[in-house]
């Protein structure tokens, strides 16, 4: 439930994807979620709905920045990517930081139009300008422009220690070696948080942000029985399941409209979507 990857749209029912909000400029294709276009000042976002019941656990997002402008901006560090860990999904707030409101309570890894990775800490209480100087654990990723890369984030809550890694993909299909790339100790990430993938640009540094999986799961196998909770919960709280399964089948065994030979399949599924996107209405925690 914390988790989606292609082919997405298997997952898109009358209310959108199941236990995911997105809006903005953010379009869902079958291959991938595009957060932003290219164009300036873009912003998207991709919030997972159901809160996380595990205490520690690792979570990887496959991304990949596409169309990127050469050369090096003043602002650069002001756009890219962010992944989130905090107490609520801002969906219907204005957006100052990456996406995200500034005031965010908890933690974020951002991954800027320089390449560098960085964690950065809020409770709720502080600004834009405060926070950003007070980043944590810089790490430069390398060659990353149209590559895919997987940014990977192992949370104990035994050890109360942040770990973060990537690795970049050799082409489509191969993926590269692990680098360990920045740690935070003495950092408590409470139970019920949620799970989000933003994504914007500034005035001159801008890119199409592409995000082709999330995945979560248990630190250890002990914490198993946590899913459980969890499957529970979700069965309570986010859908009817025999409703859920009845629109399932109704999606999957629609008759899909011929594709254009002059467009991509991908890009008219995206325009499909988008149009269902504007309609998207928040749906009842």
């Amino acid at each position: 439930m914390h988790s989606f990857s292609p082919p997405i749209l298997a997952d898109y029912w009358e209310n959108g994807l199941h236990y995911w909000s997105f809006g903005s400029s953010s379009v869902v294709t079958d291959e991938y979620v595009r957060l932003t276009t290219s164009s300036p000042t873009a912003k998207g976002f991709f919030w997972n709905r159901h809160p996380n019941q595990l205490a520690s656990f690792v979570a990887n997002a496959t991304l990949r920045f596409k169309s990127r402008g050469s050369g090096w901006f003043a602002d650069a560090t002001d756009g890219g990517f962010a992944f989130w860990y905090t107490a609520s999904t801002p969906r219907h707030m204005p957006t100052q930081f990456f996406g995200n409101v500034d005031n965010f309570d908890g933690v974020g890894l951002i991954l800027d139009h320089t390449d560098t990775l960085s964690i950065i800490v809020n409770d709720g209480e502080h600004n834009v300008q405060t926070i950003s100087r007070e980043r944590r654990g810089f790490c430069s990723v390398k060659q990353l422009v149209n590559n895919k890369v997987t940014i990977s984030i192992k949370y104990s809550s035994d050890s109360k220690e942040l770990l973060v890694s990537y690795n970049v993909w050799q082409d489509t299909t191969t993926r590269g070696k692990d680098v360990q790339c920045a740690a935070v100790s003495d950092v408590t990430l409470p139970l019920r948080n949620y799970f989000g993938v933003t994504a914007s640009n500034s005035v001159h540094a801008q890119a199409e942000h592409d995000l082709f999986s999330f995945f979560v799961k248990p630190l250890r196998k002990a914490d198993e029985d946590d899913i459980a909770r969890e499957e529970e919960s979700a069965g309570d709280h986010l859908f009817d399941r025999q409703r859920e399964q009845r629109l399932q089948k109704e999606w999957n065994g629609r008759a899909d409209e011929p594709i254009s030979k002059d467009r991509p399949a991908d890009e008219q599924a995206a325009s499909g979507v988008e149009e269902k996107a504007g309609e998207e209405k928040p749906a009842d925690e």
